[in-house]
């Protein structure tokens, strides 16, 4: 016997004598206990009933049921998650809640000037202009900092002593003034017209948490 005859042979025998069945991965799921099992065994009894019969009351009975086995998953699967974070059910019950207000803010939008506005006052919001441009401003305060490895272009400069009278502030940089609007959105001169907007004594923070704190501060209350 060479070692190929060798290695057949019990996996052969594992084939014959050791029971196996094959499992569809969507019954695999944690939060899909035996109950949502049936459920879905139920709404595919349905589907073919209703594909054979092509009736209107059979695909009525169909959907009805359908959207009661995704309730029904979407349910398990909340609830799979708060137990899984051990979130206490003061808590489970505030994030329902605060999803139920988002999903009525959203079914009575409407395009009146104004509406996204009040939206986000409503939910207290901060806008995703803001938090990008509080982001880009904190990673050049990182950047000039070098806590992050991003090199400073040559021609990003900061302002020169003109005379005696003029004492540039040094955290300031030039700012640049591209031809092309391809460059004028860009990273580097977009930070660096609203870096030089910043009040002085936001720019003295070398802490980068600590800047970026007072920055959103900042930012949000205006």
């Amino acid at each position: 016997m060479n070692i190929e005859e060798y290695w057949t042979h019990p996996f052969q025998a594992m084939d014959l004598h050791i029971p196996s069945k094959n499992l569809t991965s969507r019954f695999n799921l944690p939060w899909v206990n035996q109950h949502i099992k049936k459920m879905i065994r139920k709404k595919e009894r349905l589907y073919k009933v209703a594909k054979k019969y092509q009736t209107k009351e059979h695909w009525d009975k169909f959907k009805q049921y359908r959207k009661a086995v995704k309730t029904e998953l979407d349910l398990s699967h909340k609830k799979f998650i708060f137990d899984m974070l051990e979130v206490s059910p003061s808590t489970s019950e505030a994030l329902t809640n605060t999803q139920d207000q988002y999903r009525i803010g959203k079914n009575n939008y409407s395009r009146e000037p104004g509406t996204v506005t009040t939206l986000l006052k409503e939910f207290k919001l901060t806008p995703l202009e803001t938090r990008r441009k509080i982001a880009r401003i904190t990673l050049f305060h990182k950047a000039i900092h070098e806590k992050v490895a991003i090199p400073t272009p040559s021609h990003i400069l900061k302002p020169r002593k003109t005379s005696r009278l003029h004492q540039p502030n040094t955290k300031r940089y030039v700012q640049i003034r591209p031809n092309k609007d391809i460059y004028k959105y860009s990273f580097f001169p977009m930070t660096i017209r609203d870096w030089n907007k910043l009040p002085d004594e936001l720019l003295e923070i070398e802490s980068s948490e600590e800047f970026k704190t007072k920055l959103t501060k900042l930012l949000c209350s205006g």
